[in-house]
Order: C-alpha cells, then sequence, then structure tokens
C-alpha cells in the first residue's frame, strides 16, 4: 500500500540535539537507533515486517533531505537533516571529549579497517576502539561468537554499517542480546575511511545527493532508487491529495 499512515516516530530535534541525545543518554540502555533514508521509509511503506522495526528503534533520524522535508511537512516545523556519516563523526568528535569512551565496528570491507583505525587514532585519540568486524553477517540464525565478541569488548555504542534494511533487521534481530547501543549508519565507513566521495553540499541541499551517488554507483543503485525513489514520490503525492481533501471536508462540515 503505497499511502498509508506511517506510525513509527521521525526524530525532528536536529544533528546537534540528536549527538546530546545518544551520547548523554540512549548508551545507558540497549536497543538500536534508525538513521532513515528514503529507502529505509519506502521499505516501510511494503513490508509491514520493517514498518515494526522501526516503531522499536529508540530514534529514527532524518538521514535522506527528502525524509527531512516529510518530517518538516508532517510537524509543521523546521526539521534539520541528521546524515548519517556525520551523526558518526559528532558522536566520535563528542566521545573524544569525554573520558574512555568505547566504539565498535561492524560492517565495511577488511581493507578499510586499518584507514578507519588510523583516522580515528590520529583525529579522535581518546576514544578507543574495542574491536572491528567486517564479516558478512547473518539474518537466518544468531552469530553467537559475534554476539560475544561485542559484549566481551564492551563498547559504549556499536556502529553498524551493513547497509539498509540488512543492518535494521539485524539490529533487531540482535538488540536483545547485545548490551550496547547499536546505530545502523549504512556506508558511513566508507566516507569515513575515504574509499568514497561524499555529495558537494550545494546538492545535498539540492536534495541532488542521490544523484551524484547514482552517477557513482549505477549499477547497484539505479533498481533502487528507481523502485523506491518512485514509492517515496507516489507516498507524498497521495499524502498531500489526501490532506487537501481532509481539509475540503472539514471546511464544508463547518458551513
Amino acid at each position: 500500500m503505497i499511502y498509508k499512515k506511517i506510525r513509527f516516530k521521525i526524530y525532528t530535534q536536529g544533528p546537534r540535539n540528536a549527538v546530546n541525545y545518544i551520547s548523554n543518554y540512549l548508551i545507558t540502555k540497549k536497543g538500536y537507533v534508525c538513521v532513515l533514508s528514503v529507502h529505509g521509509f519506502s521499505i516501510s511503506l511494503v513490508n509491514i515486517n520493517f514498518n515494526k522495526i522501526l516503531m522499536s528503534s529508540h530514534l529514527n533520524v532524518p538521514d535522506g533531505a527528502p525524509i527531512a522535508l516529510y518530517a518538516n511537512f508532517k510537524s509543521g516545523k523546521i526539521v534539520n537533516r541528521v546524515y548519517g556519516p556525520a551523526l558518526m563523526v559528532n558522536l566520535l568528535k563528542k566521545f573524544n571529549g569525554m573520558s574512555g569512551k568505547k566504539v565498535f565496528f561492524l560492517g565495511g570491507d577488511s581493507y578499510i579497517e586499518g584507514l578507519i583505525l588510523k583516522r580515528i587514532k590520529n583525529e579522535y585519540p581518546n576514544v578507543i576502539v574495542t574491536g572491528f568486524d567486517s564479516r558478512q553477517v547473518k539474518l537466518d540464525f544468531i552469530e553467537e561468537d559475534l554476539i560475544f565478541k561485542i559484549n566481551n569488548s564492551n563498547p559504549d555504542i556499536v556502529f553498524v554499517g551493513i547497509g539498509c534494511p540488512k543492518q535494521e533487521i539485524w539490529m533487531s534481530k540482535n538488540s536483545d542480546k547485545i548490551n550496547s547501543l547499536l546505530i545502523g549508519v549504512g556506508a558511513a565507513f566508507d566516507f569515513f575511511s575515504g574509499t568514497k566521495k561524499i555529495a558537494p553540499k550545494i546538492l545535498q541541499d539540492l536534495y541532488l545527493e542521490w544523484l551524484f551517488r547514482l552517477i557513482q554507483e549505477p549499477k547497484r543503485l539505479f533498481l533502487r532508487y528507481l523502485k523506491y525513489n518512485s514509492i517515496f514520490i507516489l507516498h507524498c503525492f497521495f499524502m498531500i491529495i489526501h490532506n487537501v481533501f481532509q481539509k475540503t471536508k472539514t471546511t464544508k462540515s463547518k458551513l
């Protein structure tokens, strides 16, 4: 169903408040945070189980500029984007100014591990990296050795960079077994390590980041964008029509 009322909440308080809320409060809790793009939003419209995953998260921050614009329309106030890669960097900056904060990285490719560790050592020397695991995680069974590895290293945050919707499904299935906060950050590892380029700010401001990424990875992203961007656009179209109809109906009933 392309148009239906979403039942999960989108965080509307902006990137700075998100960093403070996560670093001062959520890291004391088990559970997970979803970084919501158009891809994930659209999946939730056609997959009830994924919708429930978003409903069960601590936060669904608007990673994509179109999601921030959508939340703006729904809430009636200005909603700033909480960009996933920037959220990870800002949490590392925050942790660098705190004492003994620890992180674990799950996902990415094995060759970027050294690049990530080198950058953290240079820029965030007070952050303790307790582990890095680049395996292809399984969704059909629980990987007890991975759960033990994470819990044994006792990080404050596990950054999960295995892509949507896999990371959200994995976090949902494993969050009750892991004693740390999980945050799905998508392609943040690639951007942080420098192996992929972030879209120029002007393209981000024009809601054209998807085009920049499509040019970089056309084979991987073309069909995904065609399908899920279309679902999102149709949902927004029908939502606007629905709202106009409801307002017209309300106005007539008052006459």
